[in-house]
């Protein structure tokens, strides 16, 4: 197509996911498995510096996301002092990360395994595993189990704003097969499961996906009118 082979000319080494991961390996990055840059074009990413930077598998980049891996403010300092103390840190992210929209990383932040950085962010310095970070700076807000608890309780009005919504685009409620991860009100474990090998999740084990299940929401609705009217009848 046109539009791809535009992009390839506009940014060689990040016109797709895969060709930003290769150029980074080629210059020294240690890269995992299922890693990808949602919008590489549009992602500033230390290549040069490559070789200090450090990712481990099922991560997620959103769009915007700048990765450093080295900082040239020294020359203030070799200006100002006529020496250059340069300082070099390996830029490390942890397994199974969520990056978001807009999201600077610092050289030498270190960020542990199972965390979400919130959109916005700016980090640095050391991210404790299993948290939520959001800010400028970046603080820990919660505790990833906490976010996961905070997420169920709004699941069922989650689910409801999708239908609502999609109703006001479409003219008509969704099936329950497009009620996206949503359908898990509808289905059991084994038909969840089923759906969530089905669908293309990017950075999702396969063992996560075998073993998806929300046995606190499985059949809780027969129909999507069924939700609406429970949520309806709550309030």
């Amino acid at each position: 197509m046109l539009k791809d082979f535009i992009k390839k000319l506009m940014y060689p080494n990040r016109y797709s996911s895969p060709a930003l991961i290769e150029s980074l390996r080629k210059n020294g990055a240690i890269i995992g498995d299922d890693v990808h840059f949602y919008a590489p074009a549009t992602s500033l990413v230390d290549i040069n510096s490559a070789r200090f930077i450090e990712i481990g598998s099922h991560v997620m980049f959103t769009s915007n996301v700048t990765l450093l891996a080295h900082d040239y403010s020294c020359f203030v300092l070799a200006n100002a002092f006529d020496s250059m103390p340069r300082k070099q840190q390996k830029t490390v992210i942890g397994n199974n990360v969520f990056v978001g929209m807009n999201v600077t990383i610092l050289m030498g932040t270190h960020i542990g395994d199972n965390v979400i950085i919130g959109a916005g962010s700016v980090v640095s310095g050391n991210i404790e595993s299993d948290s939520v970070y959001a800010g400028n700076p970046a603080k820990k807000v919660c505790t990833l189990k906490e976010h996961y608890d905070k997420n169920c309780e709004h699941f069922i009005e989650s689910a409801t704003c999708y239908a609502e919504e999609f109703r006001r685009v479409k003219g008509r409620l969704p099936e329950i097969d497009e009620m996206i991860i949503y359908r898990a009100l509808f289905c059991n474990q084994k038909e969840l499961s089923d759906y969530a090998n089905k669908e293309n999740f990017r950075c999702i084990t396969k063992k996560a996906k075998d073993n998806m299940s929300m046995p606190e929401f499985e059949n809780k609705f027969s129909t999507v009118q069924e939700l609406l009217e429970y949520v309806k009848n709550k309030h």
